[in-house]
């Protein structure tokens, strides 16, 4: 298991102060589908981005968790590609700690529908394809700042690092090959 990054208040905000709350666990998937497209995340109504995944349930593994929440919010089952790391964040200022573990996924099979939470239908939670160079757009810099944004793009800077690094050494080759094998 690779630590891709370790966040504090001190990164943040500039002030020491840890929270000694166990983390929330969470798995995150950057999903891609047959045309080579990454999955984003998208709640309107607070005009937000965010890598695909959530929180795990007691007795889940991450990748258990991870394929759950990719099912629920984007409709498709998803192959897990490879393993990219995990980041920890630690909100001493919110009392509140989360371990993101990241993967690359490629969906598979057909659509079979979103089950959304409550809260994430009233942000009007979708999903949008976009390339990976979008994605990283919409991600790291179209977001709003404030502490926990400051704390999700530091986060997802350390995970779209780990995914360019899986790219450059085979991925993007695995995610071609989906791609034209689709197509014939």
């Amino acid at each position: 298991m690779k630590e891709l990054a370790y966040i504090t208040d001190k990164d943040i905000i500039g002030k020491e102060g840890l929270t000694s709350k166990p983390p929330r666990m969470t798995s995150r998937a950057f999903l891609f589908n047959d045309k080579g497209e990454a999955a984003v995340a998208f709640l309107e109504k607070v005009d937000f981005y965010n890598i695909p995944g959530g929180g795990m349930n007691e007795g889940e593994t991450p990748e258990q968790c991870l394929k759950r929440e990719i099912l629920e919010e984007t409709g498709y089952e998803c192959e897990i590609l490879a393993y990219l790391g995990y980041v920890l964040e630690n909100r001493g200022q919110a009392d509140f700690s989360t371990r993101s573990d990241f993967f690359a996924a490629r969906v598979s099979g057909s659509f079979k529908g979103i089950d959304l939470t409550e809260r994430e239908r009233e942000l009007n939670a979708r999903i949008l394809w976009v390339s990976v160079d979008k994605l990283k757009e919409l991600i790291l810099y179209a977001n709003k700042n404030g502490y926990r944004e400051e704390f999700q793009k530091r986060r997802n800077t350390a995970a779209v690092k780990a995914l360019e690094e899986w790219l450059d050494s085979g991925g993007k080759h695995i995610i071609e090959k989906q791609r034209s094998s689709s197509h014939l």
